[in-house]
């Protein structure tokens, strides 16, 4: 449905301009993930790997060059300390589950500052913690992560659900990763 000709005139000009220069650059970074993808070389140990943007819960990570690993990296918070945890759990959406039942999980306080109430004092204690764990993917579950969406994670007994935005976002990347040499 087109505009009546009197509402197109009323519109300012740089509005116009503005649009039509910042609307491509946004469609352009959603067809186009693999800029986003960033590349750290170490020189001490001769590596160079390659890291998605932190998602809210996932990030893909690939290294090249010993030791070489494609991982994906999971964070979920939790409120209560969970230092002794093992096991993860990622739900695909086609129903797959991959299971690494001795994964160890890393847990550890999440730091944030919290006002006490008097000026200049404040608490780096939230009460709530982050577990952590990688799942390292292999040759033979490369297809599985670069061709369905991950619906849902675990690690120990901390469970979430993976909206789609990030499902989708994860399986980009780990196309373009997949695209990198060893």
């Amino acid at each position: 449905m087109a505009l009546p000709l009197k509402t197109i005139k009323k519109i300012p000009l740089r509005k116009i301009l503005l649009a039509l220069f910042f609307v491509p650059a946004i469609c352009t970074a959603q067809k186009y993930p693999c800029k986003d993808i960033s590349r750290k070389a170490n020189e001490d140990n001769n590596t160079v790997t390659y890291q998605s943007p932190a998602l809210q819960h996932l990030t893909v990570l690939k290294q090249t060059l010993a030791p070489a690993f494609f991982a994906l990296h999971i964070r979920l918070s939790n409120e209560y300390p969970d230092f002794d945890g093992t096991g993860l759990v990622i739900e695909f959406e086609d129903g797959t589950i991959l299971k690494d039942e001795a994964c160890k999980v890393d847990c550890k306080e999440e730091a944030a500052m919290i006002s006490s109430g008097d000026i200049g004092t404040s608490s780096a204690n939230s009460a709530k913690y982050i577990l952590q764990a990688f799942y390292y993917i292999t040759a033979e579950s490369i297809e599985k992560f670069s061709t369905q969406k991950i619906v849902r994670v675990q690690l120990h007994e901390r469970s979430q659900k993976i909206q789609a935005k990030e499902a989708t976002a994860v399986l980009s990347y780990t196309k373009c990763l997949q695209d990198i040499k060893w």
